[in-house]
């Protein structure tokens, strides 16, 4: 006859329940482990085309940066060169007008002249300052224009020499003005775009004033 023990030492053994207790939990942390490494696997694949992607959309944005300030500083150079371009031209509409206006006096002081108005009005003294203004005006053009002359001058040896000075001085000023245009124009500077605008202004201001 067995002993009632026997069966407990087989089945109810205390340190058997903890092994297969301890297998079971081991098991499941195996499990656990797999499935977490399978996540860190996948995490870290898609964490590394994430940073491709951040790193693409990094280097997109410098350039679009790059782009719109390079885009700022050409528009920033136009505009300076506009303002002395527009500063050119106005100083020759200035010009032409002050031209235009001598020109109406010297007409009506003609018209005067051939009407013999001047002296049945008794203003003669007035028209005499016209006609004074207006030769006054003119005749330094007539000296440094090359050929303003009338049909009655007589040339000399020295003004022959004056004309072709003249005619010289505004090449050079001609070419002066060109060079100082280009560099304008090239310019990839706001310093740059200003000195060569400011003395291009100059010189074509110069060049209305004793040559035109």
């Amino acid at each position: 006859m067995s002993s009632p023990f026997a069966k407990m030492d087989t089945d109810d053994d205390p340190s058997s329940a903890a092994e297969l207790a301890f297998a079971k939990v081991d098991r499941t942390l195996q499990k656990q482990a797999r499935e977490l490494k399978h996540v860190k696997t996948e995490l870290g694949s898609r964490m590394g085309d994430l940073t491709t992607e951040v790193g693409g959309l990094k280097t997109d944005v410098h350039g679009l940066v790059s782009l719109l300030l390079e885009m700022q500083r050409r528009r920033d150079l136009n505009e300076e060169r506009d303002a002395y371009r527009q500063q050119m031209l106005f100083n020759g509409i200035k010009r032409i007008a002050e031209d235009v206006h001598v020109l109406k006096q010297r007409v009506r002081a003609l018209e005067t002249a051939a009407t013999g108005g001047g002296g049945d009005r008794g203003d003669g003294s007035k028209d005499d300052n016209n006609n004074g203004a207006a030769v006054h005006t003119t005749s330094p053009r007539k000296s440094s224009g090359g050929g303003g002359g009338g049909s009655c001058e007589v040339r000399t040896p020295g003004s022959v020499n004056a004309v072709k000075r003249a005619a010289e001085n505004r090449k050079n000023f001609e070419r002066t003005l060109e060079h100082h245009i280009t560099q304008m124009n090239i310019a990839m500077t706001i310093d740059e775009v200003q000195a060569s605008g400011s003395l291009a202004v100059k010189y074509s201001d110069e060049l209305l004033k004793n040559f035109m």
